[in-house]
């Protein structure tokens, strides 16, 4: 119970939430945010324990041309960013006040598109990059772009995340990184093609084609709940190229790097 807990735990990992990309904010506040305020609570009920709260790079919405670990804070696409990343967003603001005014020690962590294991395959459905795979799949029709998909799996991102919480805790908000650099994204050709070579006969046509069937198509389709993102006259590549994750990567053992 909330007493045991207070008196006996020393580290808290807060990764509860509700992961859904097109539901406003209002919608999520109470699981998202409020449960972030009621882990704060708890972290400085009856002895201090550090906080290690799972956040998202969605939640990063500087300006700058590259956002690191050190980049401050700002209310600049707020109002542009998705219900599921302002939670992220005010949840981390509440970390870092409970920091600066009640001495909590926390950190945040913010990974990139997180997908299966790699030893078992096994994967969130619901995420992204998984429901875009099945939705090519589902349609047969695949965008011809120029475009890098993440793949960061769970477990080594578990790994990741452990090895961050064994270091010497720090008197500010630390933040950490997960993303895959530029290099090391793998192109959505090659993607279709390793679709392809599991026997599924899959064509490639015009972005704005394919866009037409994604926001025509069937509501049942893997695809129809991520409409939003396929809006615009591009396809949408995200803002993780920004994302700078080299501080965090340099820190990490030599064996996750």
């Amino acid at each position: 119970d909330w007493a045991t807990v207070a008196a006996q735990c020393v580290t808290v990992i807060h990764n509860g939430a509700v992961v859904n990309v097109i539901a406003p904010f209002q919608e999520l506040r109470a699981v998202n945010v409020e449960s972030t305020r009621e882990v704060v609570k708890l972290c400085c009920d009856v002895r201090p324990k550090a906080l290690h709260y799972i956040s998202t790079v969605s939640a990063t919405n500087n300006l700058d041309p590259i956002i690191d670990e050190s980049t401050p804070h700002t209310k600049d696409k707020l109002e542009e960013m998705g219900g599921y990343a302002q939670s992220k967003w005010v949840s981390e603001r509440l970390i870092e006040e409970a920091v600066s005014m009640l001495g909590l020690i926390a950190a945040v962590h913010r990974p990139g598109a997180i997908t299966g294991s790699s030893q078992t395959g096994f994967a969130n459905e619901e995420a992204y990059t998984h429901r875009l795979v099945r939705g090519i799949v589902e349609m047969g029709f695949a965008p011809d772009v120029q475009a890098g998909l993440e793949f960061l799996p769970v477990d080594w991102l578990a790994e990741c995340m452990v090895a961050m919480l064994r270091r010497p805790p720090s008197q500010e908000c630390e933040k950490f990184h997960y993303v895959a650099s530029q290099d090391s994204l793998i192109p959505l050709s090659d993607v279709v093609d390793a679709i392809r070579s599991y026997g599924c006969h899959v064509k490639s046509i015009p972005y704005s084609a394919w866009q037409r069937r994604v926001l025509d198509g069937d509501k049942r389709m893997a695809l129809s709940v991520l409409s939003s993102y396929f809006q615009g006259s591009k396809f949408p590549a995200g803002d993780d190229n920004r994302v700078s994750s080299a501080k965090t990567f340099s820190d990490l053992p030599k064996s996750l790097q």
